[in-house]
């Protein structure tokens, strides 16, 4: 099994979104073998995702109203394969867990748009945020699965 982890912050809005947008956007070659997973660096534990999140994700049909927030550890960094980060400072926080780590990347680095860093936060914003959030992240999911595609035998 092939393990991505998604990492933000909180773990209730942007890495729950693109834990649930990779798990649907997976063709059905590679579902049976690559797991999708989330956590936060500083993750409000056993919260549900951000209602905003939830409701742009359902406007997909995809239901991410059953997860709770997850604190990243060093357990989660070791079993996973790829580690897609939001932000500098979240590759910066794992890379301090775990010094000698390779497979910690941002997520923009996936994107079209070479002039994205970071996926910004759009935790207590608009809905209207939330979704050009999940747009964003919809975007660089793509090269993601294009990635994987091509770098895991199905």
């Amino acid at each position: 099994m092939f393990h991505v982890l998604m990492v933000c912050t909180g773990n209730i809005c942007r890495s729950p979104m693109a834990e649930g947008l990779l798990k649907w956007m997976l063709p059905e070659s590679l579902k049976s073998i690559v797991s999708v997973s989330s956590a936060g660096t500083h993750a409000l534990v056993g919260n549900r995702a951000e209602q905003n999140a939830i409701e742009v994700m359902e406007m997909t049909g995809i239901d991410i109203s059953h997860h709770r927030g997850r604190l990243i550890n060093c357990e989660f960094v070791r079993s996973s394969d790829l580690i897609l980060v939001m932000e500098g400072r979240h590759k910066r926080y794992i890379e301090k867990m775990i010094s000698e780590i390779s497979n910690v990347h941002l997520l923009s680095r996936f994107s079209p748009d070479d002039s994205l860093k970071d996926i910004f936060d759009p935790y207590g914003r608009h809905p209207e945020d939330y979704k050009r959030c999940a747009a964003v992240i919809h975007s660089c999911l793509e090269g993601v699965v294009a990635f994987l595609k091509r770098n895991i035998n199905s």
